[in-house]
């Protein structure tokens, strides 16, 4: 008898080791909310307060809902900012199936399929342009590739579609349609490589194929959704306009035109942002995640090891989305992930700072877009910018932050009001408040134009004037403690301090003017910084009161190391790669470098210009 338990207690641990997400994929949550649950609650607070939720490390699944409930309601009333810990995460994306009568479908011309006669030739959907379709090509073997693309001439839907039927059935025969979602991942699998034919993936196009009337009652359509990232409108102008929520290349919605074996190569959003993937029409998708935390830090130093060529490049060489590994290397390594597969009318949530890749299984069309929590606000403090783009996605936390304590300090959670009303009402009230205390005044009169040595009046102009401006400097700071030799045998970069200090450093700061920048181009740039200045002026004091810090704007000295269309890219003095900055060549804080101010003299004197004023630099 004991033999027997000791033999059944084996087979239940073996069979709870198969089913652990070390082994196998995790099967990621799915939800399946009703049209009634979806008319009466906000995008936002299903994701916040379902679906994360229950995607917390640590959940457990069989808890009352009595219990659930009186948790859902303190955490309404919980104000989520940087200041709180950061929440964890089981899963890496999570999915929705969306009920009938969630969208009319006359975006898509009620055709789930993508093949009907309005997706044909000579129709509004099937004459739609995808203005840059790129071909994939592939290298590496094992389950280790490494993606090229090629941006191709534009072509229509239908012609898109042509394409991707003649594909499959090159590379998968006329019965396509009759093979499992599994058999067809084993196929995807097995087949990628240099030896197979290139695909063709639609990427990135701006449009939705949601009507204008869809989803008019709530606010499910992609292209309206309520995200928290709507506060930072607060401080862009021209944007009253009811319903203008949406930030430019952040929360506006893409298109996106695959076909099978086309790839999305493993890549976590920009500054770790949420986003949605809705699949209007055509084949299936699947998806593969891997969890931030310690999941996620796994995958990143498997993946540098097999792509350190591009890591030495680019630390954020995976914002490029171009690596990508199969999930048996994924089960080799040991980390765990999840994975699903989308069907249309199925939404996929991925959660901040995770990990996600996937393949289509033949022609589909799908709609995406990024959105923010206030749950997401420590994953976003903790992002990285790729500097190798100039239009790299950059937010300001800090200042988000500051505007989500405002508004949940006005707003009471009971009854919300939406953030991005929330917005349009303190600007008005502000355009209000300025107009009842606005003087009005007779204009002054204008002053003639001076130009020329003599200060006779012309109708041309003077030249800028070149001025002196106060360059800063960033120094290395080490605690001289004493160290034992384990602990000096480090890397210096993890005893320094980069601080920004006041050195009296005098540079002429002279206009660009029309003469084009080019790489090794001495220039200074003026922009934000946090500066530390040492009262005490002893520098081994670690004395927090000795040291004072202040925001503002501060000048920089650098050289160009790259020219991209209408920016360039500076690397600052004394700064690494990472720390490089882009700016566009036609702004009014970039000038170029005229040399240092030798001090020759004991008594150093300053020229008259030597400072600058906020107004002189504002972007017109």
């Amino acid at each position: 008898m004991p033999i027997i338990d000791r033999e059944r207690r084996l087979q239940e641990e073996g069979q709870r080791f198969c089913r652990s997400k070390s082994f196998y994929p995790l099967h990621c949550k799915h939800f399946q909310p009703s049209l009634k649950e979806i008319q009466s609650t906000l995008f936002s607070d299903f994701v916040r307060y379902t679906v994360l939720r229950q995607s917390e490390e640590g959940y457990d699944d069989d808890e009352e809902e009595a219990e659930a409930e009186e948790k859902k309601e303190m955490l309404t009333k919980k104000i989520h900012c940087a200041n709180n810990p950061k929440i964890g995460y089981d899963y890496g994306l999570a999915k929705i199936t969306l009920p009938k009568g969630y969208s009319n479908l006359k975006g898509i011309a009620n055709d789930q399929t993508g093949r009907g006669p309005q997706w044909q030739s000579g129709s509004t959907l099937g004459d739609l342009v995808l203005p840059s379709p790129m071909t994939q090509f592939v290298r590496g073997i094992g389950g280790v590739y490494e993606f090229t693309f090629m941006d191709n001439k534009p072509t229509t839907v239908s012609e898109f579609r042509e394409k991707a039927d003649k594909y499959i059935e090159r590379q998968l025969g006329k019965s396509m349609n009759e093979q499992d979602i599994d058999i067809l991942e084993r196929k995807f699998w097995k087949r990628l490589g240099p030896t197979m034919e290139s695909s063709m993936y639609g990427a990135d196009m701006d449009g939705t194929l949601f009507s204008k009337i869809d989803n008019i009652d709530f606010d499910w359509n992609l292209s309206k959704l309520q995200s928290c990232l709507q506060l930072l409108l607060m401080d862009q102008e021209d944007n009253d306009k009811k319903g203008g929520g949406a930030i430019p290349g952040v929360t506006t919605p893409y298109l996106y035109f695959g076909m099978w074996a086309s790839v999305f190569c493993a890549h976590t959003e920009d500054m770790n942002l949420l986003s949605i993937n809705y699949l209007h029409a055509g084949a299936p998708k699947v998806w593969y995640a891997v969890a931030a935390g310690e999941d996620s830090r796994r995958f990143e130093h498997l993946m540098e090891s097999n792509y350190h060529h591009a890591k030495k490049d680019c630390p954020e060489y995976l914002r490029h989305k171009r690596s990508l590994v199969s999930p048996t290397i994924l089960k080799k390594a040991g980390i765990p992930y999840t994975r699903t597969v989308q069907y249309p009318g199925d939404a996929i949530v991925t959660y901040p700072g995770s990990y996600h890749s996937g393949f289509n299984t033949g022609f589909n069309v799908a709609e995406a877009t990024n959105f923010a929590v206030p749950e997401w606000i420590p994953y976003g403090r903790t992002a990285k910018v790729c500097n190798c783009r100039p239009d790299s996605v950059r937010l300001d936390v800090d200042r988000l932050e500051t505007l989500l304590l405002q508004y949940e300090n006005e707003v009471k959670q009971k009854k919300r009001l939406l953030w991005s009303d929330w917005v349009i009402n303190v600007k008005k009230k502000r355009h209000q408040e300025k107009m009842t205390n606005a003087t009005y005044k007779p204009s002054p009169p204008k002053k003639a134009k001076i130009s020329g040595k003599d200060g006779t009046g012309n109708t041309n102009t003077s030249k800028p004037k070149n001025f002196w401006v106060e360059v800063m400097q960033p120094s290395f700071s080490k605690s001289k403690k004493a160290k034992s030799k384990k602990s000096k045998s480090k890397k210096k970069s993890r005893k320094s301090q980069v601080r920004l200090q006041e050195l009296e450093l005098w540079h002429l700061a002279k206009p660009v003017g029309r003469k084009p920048l080019r790489p090794s181009d001495r220039v200074l740039c003026i922009i934000p910084a946090v500066v530390e200045r040492n009262n005490i002026g002893n520098d081994d004091n670690d004395n927090d009161a000795a040291t004072a810090k202040t925001d503002g704007e501060e000048c920089f000295a650098g050289q160009v190391v790259e020219d991209h269309n209408d920016h360039i890219r500076v690397r600052l003095d004394g700064m690494g790669k990472q720390d490089d900055i882009w700016v566009t060549k036609d702004s009014s804080k970039l000038f170029l470098d005229g040399g240092r101010w030798e001090e020759k003299e004991k008594d150093f004197k300053m020229p008259a210009l030597h400072y600058w004023k906020e107004e002189d630099f504002s972007e017109n």
